[in-house]
């Protein structure tokens, strides 16, 4: 398959050191991918680290002052004066260099498209996707649409491309098919409907078209799914796992699983794990570590928050919900924390030591 990464892809994981990033590095090229790498994509992960440093540098210095404030001016607290300018260079340097590593002999870098603004114009004011209803965001998206179009019809050969992006909504449907007005673009130049594959996250299209290559691990499904490892109990550190990762990294989109009405929602915290099936295990040997991933399917309780109408809270406080509070706040809405079930695909991975476990990749399962 030709390859695409998606810049959200690399924004999950930027100095791309996780197990999932490092077989897809490693092992691209021996799985007979090729990786067309985007320069839009590069621009924007480069974007995305400079303002990610900026964030973290207001932080840190907040966090100094505020020490001040406690102990006095005498307490040799540096304020932080980075020069990101530079980082962010020397970034796009290491990022392009980690690209590259990926199917080594295959691989090519894909220029901004050649297209007329007119096109672009026309795209948005008809709402065709990538770009929103209202028309108002899509335009980056729809670039790399180009760039995916003009590799379809140079280089594919009738080869499917896989393009690997979080970002499902704006180029799929909700059964992740190309969107009807992208399969419109590819029968205009003549191109099957299935000549560009949309996989949800880096997990998926490695689970499917690497891993699978390599030795299933039956004992250990097993005895993961029996919870019968001396010294690891693997719900427990799956929910330490969740928690430290999911909310920081941003890998899932929690407003999925609530209506429209609930409003700025956030996932707070993973209580407990209701169930779970660990589906697949494969043990990959690579250049730098042998990599144990897994694949697994569970129901989390997490205690989310959303804001509703003050008009409707009472509605809500009569749901079958576990509503943990509701503030008031000093606006039209209100804020309901509450506990839900929420049904996840997950992929963990460890090296030697399966306490040693880490979240690769998460997804909700269903929309209610």
């Amino acid at each position: 398959m030709k390859v695409v990464l998606d810049t959200n892809i690399i924004v999950a994981d930027f100095q791309m050191t996780g197990s999932t990033f490092t077989v897809f590095l490693e092992k691209l090229d021996a799985a007979g991918h090729s990786h067309f790498i985007l320069e839009i994509v590069i621009d924007e992960a480069a974007n995305k680290f400079r303002e990610r440093l900026i964030e973290a540098e207001e932080e840190l210095n907040r966090g100094a002052k505020k020490i001040r404030r406690l102990v006095g001016e005498s307490a040799k607290v540096e304020l932080n004066n980075l020069d990101i300018p530079h980082l962010v260079e020397e970034y796009r340097k290491k990022l392009i260099a980690n690209l590259e590593k990926s199917a080594f002999t295959s691989r090519r870098r894909v220029f901004h498209p050649r297209v007329f603004h007119d096109e672009i114009i026309d795209r948005c004011l008809r709402r065709r996707k990538p770009f929103s209803a209202d028309g108002r965001v899509g335009y980056r998206d729809t670039l790399i649409w180009y760039n995916l179009l003009w590799i379809a019809e140079t280089y594919a050969g009738g080869e499917p491309i896989a393009f690997i992006t979080n970002n499902v909504q704006d180029f799929a449907n909700e059964s992740v098919a190309l969107h009807p007005d992208l399969q419109q673009d590819l029968l205009e130049k003549g191109l099957d409907v299935n000549s560009i594959v949309i996989y949800s996250n880096l997990s998926a299209f490695v689970s499917e078209q690497i891993s699978g290559q390599f030795e299933r691990l039956d004992e250990l499904i097993t005895n993961l799914n029996l919870n019968q490892i001396d010294d690891f109990d693997f719900p427990l550190t799956t929910i330490e796992v969740l928690n430290e990762e999911l909310q920081e990294r941003q890998l899932v989109k929690i407003e999925k699983v609530l209506p429209l009405e609930c409003l700025d929602p956030v996932l707070k915290s993973v209580k407990d794990i209701e169930s779970y099936t660990v589906k697949d295990a494969r043990r990959i040997d690579g250049m730098s570590h042998t990599t144990t991933l897994l694949s697994a399917e569970l129901i989390a309780i997490c205690e989310v928050s959303f804001h509703v109408s003050k008009a409707t809270s009472i509605f809500w406080q009569r749901q079958n919900l576990d509503i943990v509070s509701i503030a008031d706040l000093d606006s039209p809405y209100n804020e309901i924390v509450a506990k839900i079930k929420i049904p996840f695909s997950l992929t963990l991975s460890f090296h030697e030591d399966p306490t040693d476990i880490s979240l690769q990749d998460a997804d909700i399962l269903i929309t209610p």
